[in-house]
């Protein structure tokens, strides 16, 4: 058996490992064996760089020399040399489509040159969250990628945290140059105007996605005057967050006969219920649809929306408070390519709606958290209704108890994340069966989750790789101890505010060492470890957090 594995082309071997739904998955089939390890490194095409974990010029380089194939690079956190990893990739034999910086301090203008003149066909650039972004680096960018399409410049960082920030005149001399530019997000770019949309809809021909969210100088009519006023007919994607948004806006939209897809409203203010339904009847193209916080919503007026919803994939209508279980089972009964709702913030409660709510396999996720009135009850039927659901968050709901989480996973086997931060009645996630055996990602912040459920936590949940025990008093070190010893594929573990979980230097070393999955650990902060001992597990794999 052995040689007939031997004999198998080394391109069969990539089609399997192809297969494979997650990047993660390559870790263990890369320890099998050497040729196993260097297909794996091989077919990966993206990485993600966490910005304390990789400091040395040596592991930069080794790193991009081991994933030779490499086409989407993110960094993850404030690194400490943001020009020494870019210098370092335009050294590679990368060709990158996509690299996403975010949370930096600077641009590194000089590294960024340099990268440019390597990787002239990358497509995708995110600089979002910097604190010093300015106008001259907008021409960097600009001249650096050519063919860029798609620019992400948002930030959420405070006005007054900035050192620098992006105008109208950056924009317009930005917009010149990337004549590609297919989408773009400026959204909480505090000083740009109206006339920023206008420099883009005139220069970009192909811009397709717009999003100016929190742009508080930019009024809403700035698209539909641009769309008037441009050739930019292939417009699909629209992102007014937290913008003033009037009906009259909507109207302009919906009589330009664009191929809309997505639309995003969230926290905005201004327009009614007539106006919306006007555009979506002008737009059935509709994928995406964001209403968070359209106070004004309810029921009936939902129920007249979904006629028109008959392509709509996902929807979100989050602190619409007037909503009620009525509308869940309205949006579940009758778009049929629906797969992601949400509706935290809303009145789900059990009604008599519930009868009318039948199988939609196609709902893969679901966002119903900080529901007060989401009971077992109600838990249990949504579940019977959705049971293909991939992920679902119900944090906050207060009132959700272990039944309806055992209910939850006998209905759903396919659940691979499950969010239950601060439901303090749930302690245990089913018994020793098979419930949740396909959960990954399990969020328990503040929840009722303690020794009792990790002792068998590796037996139910085999395939853990994140688990978030945040504030969980009713944890201790035996429960840590079961859990970490006992799951092989276990990445991510924070004990943050753990209090009664007390584990000293030398305990900790023989809870993580012998476990080689293991990436990431954050502590409580009562625990003292020295700098030797941190760089000790970092040099194994691990990297220790304190906060």
């Amino acid at each position: 058996m052995v040689s007939e594995w031997d004999d198998l082309p080394e391109e069969l071997w990539e089609s399997i490992f192809r297969c494979l739904d997650h990047c993660h998955h390559l870790e263990p089939l890369s320890l099998v064996c050497k040729r196993f390890l260097s297909i794996s490194n091989s077919i990966r095409s993206s990485l993600s760089l966490s910005g304390d974990r990789l400091q040395s010029s040596h592991a930069l380089f080794s790193l991009f020399r081991r994933f030779s194939h490499l086409k989407h690079v993110q960094v993850t956190g404030l690194h400490p040399d943001l020009d020494l990893l870019l210098l370092q990739l335009s050294r590679s034999d990368l060709t990158l489509e996509s690299l996403r910086l975010c949370n930096q301090n600077h641009f590194p203008e000089l590294a960024m040159r340099e990268l440019g003149r390597k990787m002239r066909s990358l497509k995708i650039l995110v600089c979002s969250n910097f604190r010093l972004l300015k106008d001259r680096d907008l021409i960097v960018i600009a001249d650096a990628f050519p063919v860029l399409e798609e620019l992400d410049i948002s930030s959420s960082v405070d006005l007054v945290g900035r050192l620098g920030n992006v105008t109208d005149e950056g924009i317009g001399e930005f917009a010149i140059k990337a004549r590609g530019l297919r989408s773009i997000n400026l959204s909480g770019n505090h000083l740009l105007t109206n006339l920023s949309v206008s420099y883009l809809f005139l220069h970009c021909p192909l811009l397709g996605e717009v999003s100016i969210g929190d742009c508080v100088l930019i009024a809403s009519n700035a698209i539909s005057s641009a769309i008037r006023s441009s050739p930019c007919v292939g417009l699909s994607s629209i992102n007014l967050s937290s913008l003033a948004v009037h009906d009259n806006t909507l109207f302009s939209i919906s009589e330009a006969n664009l191929k809309l897809q997505k639309l995003v409203l969230a926290d905005c203010y201004g327009f009614t219920f007539g106006g919306i339904s006007r555009l979506v009847q002008a737009c059935e193209s509709l994928h995406h649809l964001d209403l968070e916080s359209a106070y004004f919503h309810r029921d009936e007026m939902v129920l007249a929306l979904t006629r028109y919803f008959r392509n709509l994939i996902s929807v979100n209508l989050s602190a619409c408070y007037r909503l009620t279980i009525t509308t869940f089972v309205t949006l579940v009964t009758k778009c049929p390519c629906l797969e992601d709702i949400r509706m935290e913030k809303t009145s789900l409660a059990t009604g008599p709606a519930l009868q009318d709510l039948t199988k939609n396999p196609r709902i893969k996720t679901l966002s119903l958290a900080s529901n007060r009135f989401l009971c077992d009850e109600t838990l249990s039927r949504i579940a019977v209704a959705c049971p293909n659901l991939k992920s679902i968050d119900i944090s906050h709901c207060w009132r959700i108890t272990d039944e309806g989480i055992r209910e939850l996973g006998e209905s759903c086997c396919q659940i691979r994340e499950l969010d239950i931060n601060g439901c303090r009645e749930v302690k245990i996630l089913g018994g020793t069966g098979t419930v949740f055996s396909k959960l990954e990602i399990l969020k328990a912040r503040e929840s009722g989750i303690g020794d009792e459920w990790l002792s068998i936590a590796y037996i139910n949940c085999k395939s853990l790789r994140r688990l978030d025990l945040e504030g969980c008093l009713r944890v201790t070190e035996m429960g840590v101890k079961m859990v970490v010893s006992n799951s092989k594929w276990l990445m991510e573990l924070s004990l943050k505010n753990c209090s009664n979980v007390l584990l000293g230097a030398e305990a900790l070393a023989k809870l993580v060492f012998p476990n080689s999955s293991l990436r990431k650990l954050i502590l409580p902060s009562s625990l003292a470890l020295a700098q030797s001992h941190r760089d000790l597990f970092l040099r194994h794999g691990c990297a220790l957090y304190q906060f």
